[in-house]
C-alpha cells in the first residue's frame, strides 16, 4: 500500500490518489484526512476485490477551505487486519 499524490485541488475539493494490493482478499478502502495527522475525516469506504497486483485507487474529498493545508493517507481493511499508508499533505487554492 502506498499513499499517492493529490491530482488536482480546487478550493473545497481534491482528488487523491493511492495503490492498493488487496492480496487476494476482499477490501475495503477510504482515505482518511484533515488539517493535522490526526486527520479527522473520512471519505467513504469503497470495495476493491480481491486481487494480486497492485492496483491505483481514488478518493474525493469534498467540503475543504481554501488556503489551507491537509494531511491525508491512504487506509484499507481486509480479513488480514487494517493498514495505513504514509501521511501527504497538499493545500488548497
Amino acid at each position: 500500500m502506498a499513499t499517492g499524490s493529490a491530482y488536482w485541488t480546487y478550493q473545497t475539493q481534491a482528488l487523491v490518489a493511492g495503490t492498493l494490493n488487496a492480496r487476494n482478499a476482499a477490501t475495503t478502502y477510504w482515505f482518511e484526512y484533515g488539517p493535522t495527522t490526526a486527520y479527522g475525516s473520512e471519505t467513504d469506504g469503497l470495495p476493491l476485490d480481491g486481487g494480486v497486483k497492485a492496483v491505483p485507487v481514488y478518493g474525493n474529498i469534498a467540503g475543504l477551505s481554501s488556503h489551507t493545508t491537509y494531511h491525508f493517507r491512504l487506509a484499507a481493511q481486509n480479513p488480514f487486519g487494517t493498514t495505513y499508508g504514509a501521511d501527504r499533505s497538499f493545500t488548497t487554492p
